[in-house]
């Protein structure tokens, strides 16, 4: 089973419309739809509307590309938040 973020997401019980996930929280696609959430292998920060989501100055946005890179890891970020249930086993 793939570590998903709608299914951390779900897990986590996150009310959220877009949801991705990368271990290592340094790099993302552009998050489209909104509240939205990016998580990492140990939390998550969640962005309820596109305007926080663009105006964060932590986020590197090309929307040309659909890349999203962070300036610092994603567990420095002020709204981030530890994970309450343990990640799902990778098959």
């Amino acid at each position: 089973m793939r570590i998903t973020g709608k299914r951390l997401s779900k897990q986590e019980g996150l009310d959220v419309r877009h949801s991705l996930y990368r271990e290592t929280g340094d790099y993302y696609h552009v998050l489209k739809a909104f509240p939205a959430v990016n998580h990492d292998e140990k939390g998550y920060v969640i962005w309820p509307d596109k305007r926080s989501y663009y105006s964060d100055p932590r986020l590197r946005i090309y929307v040309q590309t659909n890349q999203v890179s962070l300036r610092e890891p994603l567990n420095t970020h002020p709204r981030w938040r530890p994970r309450k249930t343990r990640l799902p086993r990778q098959l």
